[in-house]
């Protein structure tokens, strides 16, 4: 059984009635964690390298589906944030 994703974090503060677009990002964050989740896992049991280069990372946690998989060092990636104050938060959350 696959262990529940957890809650856009975008989509806690929000208000008890979700929108449309709210209901589409939450579903879309949690396809696309759930997808790379399971292709990482993949990869490294035949180990295999993955490679991730992810344009717009933000500051690499809020709205991330990929950050608890670069985190667990599953994966070696290069992040891009071209809006230099959050790439100074994105060089602080991958600084170590």
């Amino acid at each position: 059984m696959q262990a529940a994703l957890p809650i856009h974090p975008v989509l806690k503060s929000r208000s008890a009635i979700p929108s449309l677009t709210q209901v589409v990002t939450e579903y879309l964050y949690r396809y696309v964690r759930a997808l790379l989740t399971q292709r990482a896992d993949a990869w490294v049991a035949r180990q295999d390298r993955l490679r991730l280069i992810q344009m717009g990372a933000n500051d690499g946690i809020m709205a991330d589906p990929v950050h608890e998989i670069v985190k667990q060092a599953k994966v070696t990636s290069v992040p891009a944030e071209p809006v230099p104050h959050t790439f100074m938060r994105l060089a602080r959350t991958y600084e170590s």
